[in-house]
């Protein structure tokens, strides 16, 4: 956030923050442009980004926010992303467009399925075991959501949302880790 400080990313006039932005975003965070955009669209749904006339600028309950301890501040940043009806690491389209961020798209439920799905196998895993390459968790996830989204043909949404809970610690060696929140999901076994 701290690269919106100094300049905040410039609204595109179709509406988000698009790719020059964001890759100037993850260049000045030094960060990986998936995570720029998980961090983004997190951040948004969380309320902490708000769209003003031709900026996207901290929203008011951003301090609010700051002033929480950092345990609290991950756990609302998690709920936020588990509640995001979008795949916030998809960078582009089916016709391979860039997509822009902070869009405040119309939510996918096949998106937010996919995402509980993935929780939901992870946690049928007996505790402290998980697969030997995270990937390997799209079929379990395919398994308990068979209807997250119908449309998609290969494992590529499943392996973006697997690699979005990987970056954000909730999937850690294959396995929901001890950072996802205990009342998400409760079928954790072990």
């Amino acid at each position: 956030m701290s690269a919106f400080s100094y300049t905040p990313p410039a609204k595109l006039r179709s509406g988000g923050i698009g790719a020059r932005e964001l890759a100037r975003i993850a260049k000045a965070a030094q960060a990986d442009g998936a995570v720029v955009r998980i961090t983004l669209e997190t951040a948004y749904s969380a309320g902490l980004l708000a769209v003003d006339v031709d900026r996207v600028v901290p929203a008011e309950q951003y301090d609010t926010w700051t002033a929480q301890e950092p345990a609290e501040q991950f756990a609302e940043l998690l709920q936020a992303w588990r509640s995001l009806g979008l795949i916030p690491s998809q960078a582009r389209d089916e016709d391979n467009k860039a997509l822009p961020a902070v869009v405040g798209m119309p939510p996918c439920d096949g998106c937010l399925q996919a995402r509980h799905g993935l929780l939901a196998a992870a946690a049928t895993l007996p505790g402290g075991q998980g697969v030997k390459v995270a990937t390997d968790l799209a079929p379990l996830v395919r398994w308990h959501r068979p209807f997250a989204h119908p449309t998609a043909q290969d494992e590529t949404l499943f392996a973006a949302a697997i690699r979005e809970a990987e970056l954000l610690g909730v999937i850690a060696r294959g396995a929901l880790s001890s950072s996802a929140p205990p009342c998400w999901p409760t079928t954790r076994k072990g």
